[in-house]
């Protein structure tokens, strides 16, 4: 599955109900196949070479 990782959100969604938004983010990423999240402050990713 292909994924996103959404970083430098403007004020709407950071002063906004968070964990609203973040589901909303993941419903609609899962309609386009897409596994959808919100970075956070110590989030790590490790990255696959291909």
């Amino acid at each position: 599955m292909r994924r996103a990782i959404f970083t430098h959100c403007g004020t709407e969604i950071v002063a906004g109900n968070e964990e609203r938004v973040a589901e909303e983010i993941r419903r609609l990423g899962q309609k386009r196949g897409v596994e959808a999240s919100f970075a956070h402050d110590g989030i790590k990713i490790e990255l696959a070479g291909g």
